[in-house]
């Protein structure tokens, strides 16, 4: 309700009210000067009868007036307290409506706010979307070609290092791992597998191990990682773990002749040397061409000073893999044994011109120098050696071969 309307009913309360009070006043003028005359005529009543018969009709006239304008009195205040309370209830009627549509327009505006931010929203989520599905693809591809290589990247004998094309795919399946390991992707068994080849085969053997054990965690009855586990423990200097993990590996797959050349070998650096040799001719039964085990045999015969037998494994492995310089190596280490020195130089020179960065090969190929007299060649070698692999100055302090150097300032100054 406008409020120019609360005014106008108040207006005519008040004109009623001021109507009421004149017209209750006129009539009650009369009736005063009535009893003011009618006082002598109290005194006239016993004598003249007459005209008290004439006054009834004014005083009955009176008495219509008089409640003729208190009804109409009372009716004008119960309007008026009517009407001010239809106003004020206007009023108040008028004030929440118009509270109500502030509110209700504040709530309009507060609905527009949040439809521009939801669309904002919305945008950036498709934004987001977008970006997502490009990463999404973007590791899909990576997925597929690390998986692509891992098919071409067949389980190898751990022991011999692989051709350079071979190490290149590695290295590019590690960049592929590392990628998806950032981004949080879960990775597979063969992913951690292949990740453990090639970490082994750069010589990180303790990350290696790592490797081979979550592909274990993930694929427990896969034999070729506890085969890798088995490795790796060798090279870390572990025998005993070494061993236990290719007995796992010989319990998933008995007829392995990988799990048994590397429980073989084992069993070699524990010092089981005959026990080695039955577990490498079981191999060699079910694989005669595994030069590995070959080359395992042999040193297990050489350990026990049987060089003829020894040598005699070496030359079968290096038949069958003229390319293996562990072959050519070992063979040299027999032939210096055997005081054929010319012969073992000539063994070390073919394992190094295979291999260049072979450190025992250039260690070996020092004693062979050092025995011949040979002191310059044989510093030359041994610093090749330990610039290669800084174990070989350990390895050096107890050679015998070097026992004639052992006191040279420049031997002490190469292993210190």
């Amino acid at each position: 309700m406008n409020p120019r309307h609360c005014v106008f009913e108040i207006l005519v309360v008040l004109l009623a009210f001021c109507f009421a009070y004149p017209l209750n006043a006129q009539t009650t003028q009369p009736s005063t000067k009535q009893n003011t005359i009618a006082k002598p005529e109290t005194v006239c009543v016993q004598t003249n009868h007459p005209e008290k018969q004439q006054s009834d009709p004014v005083k009955f006239y009176d008495f219509v007036l008089k409640t003729f304008s208190l009804v109409l009195g009372g009716f004008s205040i119960l309007l008026a307290f009517l009407m001010a309370t239809v106003g004020i209830a206007g009023y108040t009627l008028w004030k929440d409506r118009r509270e109500m549509r502030e509110d209700i327009e504040r709530e309009k505006q507060k609905i527009i706010e949040y439809k521009n931010e939801a669309q904002k929203c919305a945008e950036e989520i498709k934004q987001s979307l977008t970006e997502a599905q490009l990463h999404a693809n973007a590791i899909k591809k990576i997925k597929e070609e690390a998986e692509s290589l891992e098919q071409e990247l067949k389980p190898r004998p751990l022991n011999i290092q692989p051709p350079k094309e071979i190490k290149e795919k590695l290295n590019e399946h590690s960049k592929k791992i590392e990628i998806l390991e950032t981004l949080g992707i879960r990775l597979t068994y063969k992913n951690y597998f292949t990740k453990g080849i090639d970490l082994y085969y750069k010589g990180k053997f303790r990350e290696a191990l790592n490797a081979f054990e979550q592909t274990i965690k993930l694929k427990p009855d896969f034999m070729p990682a506890w085969i890798g586990k088995g490795d790796a423990h060798g090279n870390l200097g572990e025998k005993g773990e070494a061993l236990e993990a290719f007995k796992k590996a010989i319990e998933l797959n008995p007829n392995d002749p990988s799990a048994l050349g590397g429980m073989g070998q084992a069993l070699c650096n524990l010092e089981k040397y005959n026990e080695a040799i039955d577990v490498f001719n079981k191999a060699l039964v079910i694989k005669p061409d595994f030069a590995e085990v070959w080359v395992g045999k042999g040193i297990a015969y050489s350990k026990q000073e049987q060089f003829t037998e020894a040598l005699s494994a070496f030359d079968k492995a290096i038949a069958l893999q003229p390319n293996y310089a562990e072959a050519w190596d070992n063979k040299g280490v027999v032939l210096n044994n055997l005081k054929q020195y010319d012969e073992a130089l000539k063994a070390h020179k073919k394992a190094l011109e295979l291999n260049p960065h072979f450190a025992n090969a250039w260690l070996n190929k020092a004693c062979v120098y050092s025995l011949m007299g040979k002191r310059e060649k044989a510093l030359e070698n041994l610093a090749k050696a330990i610039e290669l692999d800084s174990s070989c100055k350990e390895k050096a302090k107890k050679e015998e071969d070097f026992k004639s150097l052992l006191a040279d300032p420049e031997f002490i100054k190469i292993v210190s």
